[in-house]
């Protein structure tokens, strides 16, 4: 066996160690994440939302069941690990959805394609207000300006109220704000209601933190109309 000398590297095979399974992740988490620090936190956190989002794309994993603790506990693992704040308000909703949830009619489908199918389960003469919340941006843009097609038309036959809490750009498409809108917080996220009855008329009502940290209400300017 050669021996290493003082100055100079000497590299053999009783040098290498070899791991199985998981061993090699546990040992050396850099080589997967890119970083054990903060970059390689986000960088998980990127991979476990892109994996849930695909595998919802592909038909799977399209509700969860609150009564079943280990998928609430996949629920809980989505979740920022340092915002602790959410995870008391998700356990909450949880807590309420649980209790109300033979109240609840669920409509499976495309936001788009099964709105009409969802909207037929109110009542014609009761006002129908519908609400997205981070989830027209997940649409391309030309099915956000569906949505906003199909709203307006249902807004035709009864009365509508929209309530949209989306990033700005996302809200642009939509319609439902103007891109003179002045914002107060960079990247922040944007909730607008939009009436109809003579046309569609939104109003900018607050600035929001993408995870719900914080909510700055605006007076309500008005910032499209048509």
């Amino acid at each position: 066996m050669a021996e290493k000398t003082k100055g100079s590297e000497t590299y053999e095979a009783g040098d290498i160690t070899v791991l199985e399974g998981l061993e090699p992740v546990r040992v050396r988490p850099g080589m997967y994440i890119g970083s054990t620090g903060p970059a390689g936190l986000h960088h998980l956190i990127r991979e476990i939302v892109d994996n849930a989002v695909d595998e919802a794309m592909a038909g799977y994993c399209t509700r969860i069941d609150v009564t079943d603790p280990d998928e609430v506990a996949w629920l809980l693992a989505c979740l920022w690990p340092d915002d602790l704040e959410r995870f008391e308000r998700l356990g909450r909703a949880v807590d309420v959805a649980i209790a109300r949830r033979d109240e609840l009619v669920v409509v499976r489908g495309d936001m788009v394609d099964a709105l009409d199918d969802a909207a037929s389960a109110v009542p014609s003469t009761s006002r129908l207000v519908i609400a997205n919340s981070w989830s027209a941006a997940y649409l391309p843009e030309a099915r956000r300006h569906d949505l906003a097609a199909s709203i307006a038309m249902l807004a035709r036959e009864r009365p509508v109220t929209w309530v949209t809490m989306e990033p700005p750009s996302v809200a642009s498409d939509l319609g439902v704000l103007a891109s003179t809108a002045s914002l107060a917080h960079r990247g922040s996220s944007v909730v607008c209601v939009t009436e109809f009855g003579g046309g569609a008329r939104s109003s900018l009502v607050a600035e929001t933190h993408a995870h719900g940290l914080w909510l700055d209400w605006h007076a309500g300017d008005s910032t499209t109309a048509a």
